[in-house]
């Protein structure tokens, strides 16, 4: 099963209650066979890291704004992706789900 998280930060090493659940959310459902992909925002995360433990991180630009970051992160971001044919790959693919943490 493909999952796709949109609206969290990021992870490693960011600090947020989202944050550390989807760390071992994540992580968790990797070691199950499934292939997660993690939208993060970049003024958190380190972009260069694509990788962590099985999870795929998609670093993308986000404003910081207090009340909006998370619904703008996870509003553009899913365009995005439904844009690039479900998992950014630019062909159909296999349904995904996705998750919104906002």
């Amino acid at each position: 099963m493909r999952i796709v998280i949109l609206g969290t930060r990021g992870f490693p090493n960011i600090q947020g209650g989202v944050e550390k659940h989807c760390e071992g959310l994540t992580v968790g459902l990797v070691k199950l066979g499934c292939e997660i992909i993690v939208f993060t925002r970049k003024p958190y995360v380190n972009g260069e890291v694509k990788e962590f433990k099985g999870v795929r991180l998609v670093t993308l630009p986000a404003f910081k704004h207090k009340s909006l970051e998370a619904f703008f992160h996870t509003f553009f971001h899913g365009l995005w992706l439904q844009d690039m044919g479900g998992m950014g790959s630019g062909q159909p693919t296999s349904p995904c789900h996705a998750i919104c943490n906002y």
